[in-house]
């Protein structure tokens, strides 16, 4: 009888919201390593303050951008060293 990660189902479709921090950053690993069903999706969501001056908006993209492209490359390599292949890992910034 399969016990742990290996009772689950596996996931079609997972998000994980980060604020990219270092907690946000085991949250996100967490779920990629949860079970995935082949061609299946791992979205990270950061959401930025609302109602930012442009300026600053645009100053703080840059950076969370740059970050989010990092934590999707570690998302995969944990994804791929969990036994998910082919899963889709991709960063939305809200």
């Amino acid at each position: 009888m399969p016990s742990g990660l290996d009772a689950l189902p596996r996931l079609r479709s997972v998000v994980v919201a980060s604020d990219l921090s270092h907690g946000g950053a085991r949250a996100v690993a967490r779920a990629a390593s949860l079970p995935f069903e082949q061609g299946a999706s791992l979205r990270i969501l950061h959401v930025v303050p609302a109602g930012l001056p442009a300026s600053e908006l645009r100053l703080v993209e840059a950076g969370v951008s740059r970050k989010l492209k990092l934590a999707v490359a570690a998302a995969a390599r944990r994804a791929e060293a969990c036994g998910n292949r082919g899963i889709d890992v991709t960063a939305e910034l809200a």
